[in-house]
């Protein structure tokens, strides 16, 4: 999607795509801060948590503003500039990405996890 702004007059530097490309970055490091802390859990013998909830509430507050941002703003943007073919363009290339990382029905798969997890955690 983002070269796909660029093409059309979106700064990769500056604005909307600089914004979610920033946040992909620092969804990285909390990522790769929760997988240290989780490894020097289970290192310890399940003793030490110290290390966990910190990047993981970070990711999940990046997560929720990140969606909303791409909900609200991003994609209305790419929507009124990207012409309609490229849209297609893109969308089947994603789906085709998608099913090649994740398998087809990949996405049901992870909705179910996350509904049997809402069941354990959310009673």
């Amino acid at each position: 999607l983002f070269p796909a702004m660029e093409k059309v007059g979106f700064s990769k530097e500056h604005g909307p795509v600089a914004v979610m490309l920033s946040e992909h970055t620092a969804g990285r490091g909390f990522v790769q801060a929760l997988g240290k802390a989780v490894l020097r859990y289970k290192e310890s013998n399940h003793e030490d948590s110290s290390g966990i909830l910190t990047p993981a509430r970070n990711y999940i507050a990046l997560l929720r503003d990140h969606i909303a941002k791409e909900n609200e703003i991003l994609f209305p943007m790419a929507e009124a500039h990207i012409p309609e073919e490229r849209r297609r363009e893109l969308l089947s290339e994603f789906n085709r990405v998608t099913n090649e990382k994740s398998g087809k029905g990949g996405h049901d798969e992870f909705r179910e996890v996350v509904n049997e997890l809402k069941g354990i955690y959310l009673k």
